[in-house]
């Protein structure tokens, strides 16, 4: 009787930590490891010539930032959704608040999946045009 508790005990155990280590969100190692670049800097190299106001990139960037939880000066214009910034696990809804401030800028019928890089994203809510 002792037994079988003892052994079920360390069956449960063994589950629980198989299951924190499948479902825990995963940092993004490729972003972690960026030399970080000011939001202010980033748009001078990318976005001075757009016809997109700095204070608009600045605050679109940063609510980004938020939304994927992480550092804005470690992000790129050039990161995707599918490759860069995928889910991170199970548990990851970063890509969901995203979209909520999307929608919230763009419309309700904002689809990330019409979206592919930071870049395009920026564009369409600084310029406030839907994605086709």
């Amino acid at each position: 009787m002792v037994w079988s508790i003892l052994i079920c005990g360390i069956i449960v155990a063994t589950v629980g930590v198989i299951c924190v280590h499948l479902f825990r969100v995963r940092p993004r190692a490729e972003i972690s490891k960026r030399s970080p670049i000011s939001v202010a800097e980033l748009y001078r190299l990318h976005y001075l010539d757009s016809g997109i106001l700095q204070p608009d990139f600045e605050k679109h960037w940063m609510k980004i930032a938020v939304a994927l939880e992480e550092p804005a000066e470690l992000l790129r214009p050039s990161d995707r959704f599918a490759v860069e910034l995928p889910a991170r696990g199970y548990f990851d809804y970063s890509n969901d608040k995203l979209i909520e401030y999307a929608r919230g800028c763009l419309g309700s019928e904002f689809k990330l999946e019409s979206i592919a890089s930071l870049d395009q994203l920026v564009r369409a809510l600084s310029l406030n045009r839907r994605p086709p």
